[in-house]
């Protein structure tokens, strides 16, 4: 992404969604809540998608090891973590009497 353009993505996407994070994060609203665990592990796929659709430009400045060991790991262990918390749902609303 050009300068211009890769800096509006940052402001517009990043910054009112760490924001919003951070206010589910202190709500005193139990789901609220879960989603603040859920919220940034979706946010990291979506940040991956958009690094992997950008590497082949010519402008891509994150092309280096420990960028893409950062990147791409937080969206492993981001997806771990959301496939982990979709199983202990699962497994919770099996359980009788729950």
């Amino acid at each position: 992404m050009q300068f211009p353009a890769g800096q509006c993505t940052l402001v517009v996407g990043h910054i009112p969604l760490f924001a919003g994070i951070l206010a589910v994060v202190g709500s005193t609203v139990e789901g609220a809540r879960g989603l603040s665990r859920i919220g940034p592990c979706a946010f990291q796929a979506v940040h991956w998608i958009g690094h992997a659709l950008s590497m082949g430009e010519q402008s891509y400045e994150f092309s280096g090891a420990l960028s893409n060991g950062l990147i791409f790991g937080e969206t492993t262990f981001g997806a771990l973590f959301l496939v982990l918390e979709r199983l202990d749902r699962r497994r919770s609303s099996q359980k009788p009497g729950t």
